[in-house]
């Protein structure tokens, strides 16, 4: 393409011994075992990414065009809005973090691609227009009156909490994971991930995990293949009743009159 574009990368690695992220002339180097991040980057800058043998991929790339963005965002030029995002090159590296919405999205659309639904494009264009609503709604939030507002962790804080997040999502099936034991993985004390975690993905470990466990069950519950009483006895409630408190206290209406 000979116009500008933006690219937004989504994606999720496990990394086998090294990453390491070009912009231009700036490097990142990424030795942590996960990196799950959501970046912008533009066609402006030359932009190369080496990954080290082993590591596994689980992303997805979207091509934006600037008149695109900037018809949907409702604004003149969608540089006004992202210039400084994109300035920042390889610092905005670990600036959003892969979420419960992002990975969300993102099985659904790899489950769409391999099915024989009806109306399977039409439903894979909505996600992905989803994906680029959820990057750009956390964009705005992290300015206020125009000005970003900063996150006063070190990449390597950062990098720590995505480890974690990861760990939490592996099995939505179970306990949450102490906090201590969580801390210790990642050597840190417990009461400074506490503080990183809530300041990263904006609420405590606890409510983190367990509203992703909701947002689990609901989508296993739509897809019309367990019964409530199923889904809760999987989730550890013991009884139906508990499972419905939660699940109503979560989403403001019971199982039983989701759509």
């Amino acid at each position: 393409m000979e116009e500008e574009y933006y690219t937004l990368r989504i994606t999720e690695l496990h990394i086998s011994s090294l990453l390491q992220f070009q912009v231009d002339d700036e490097i990142f180097r990424q030795s942590q075992s996960v990196m799950s991040s959501v970046v912008l980057t533009s066609s402006l800058f030359d932009t190369r990414i080496t990954l080290s043998k082993g590591t596994s991929i689980k992303a997805i790339t979207i091509l934006l065009s600037k008149d695109w963005l900037a018809s949907q965002l409702g604004i003149s030029d969608a540089g006004e809005l992202l210039q400084e995002y994109i300035a920042m090159k390889t610092a905005n590296i670990s600036m959003q973090p892969l979420d419960r919405e992002y990975r969300r999205l993102m099985q659904e659309i790899f489950s769409l691609i391999g099915a024989e639904e009806e109306f399977k494009t039409l439903m894979i264009r909505n996600r992905f227009m989803q994906l680029i609503e959820h990057f750009f709604v956390k964009l705005a939030e992290q300015y206020t009156g125009g000005h970003k507002q900063e996150l006063v962790l070190s990449r390597e804080d950062i990098n720590r909490v995505m480890e974690v997040e990861s760990l939490l999502m592996q099995d939505m099936f179970r306990r949450a994971p102490a906090i201590t034991d969580l801390a210790k993985k990642v050597n840190i004390s417990g009461t400074k991930l506490k503080q990183d975690f809530k300041m990263v993905y904006g609420m405590p470990i606890n409510r983190y995990f367990q509203k992703a466990r909701m947002q689990t069950a609901r989508d296993i519950l739509r897809s019309r293949k367990y019964s409530i009483k199923e889904v809760a006895k999987e989730l550890g409630y013991s009884n139906q009743h508990n499972f419905a408190i939660a699940f109503k206290k979560e989403f403001g209406l019971l199982p039983s009159q989701l759509n």
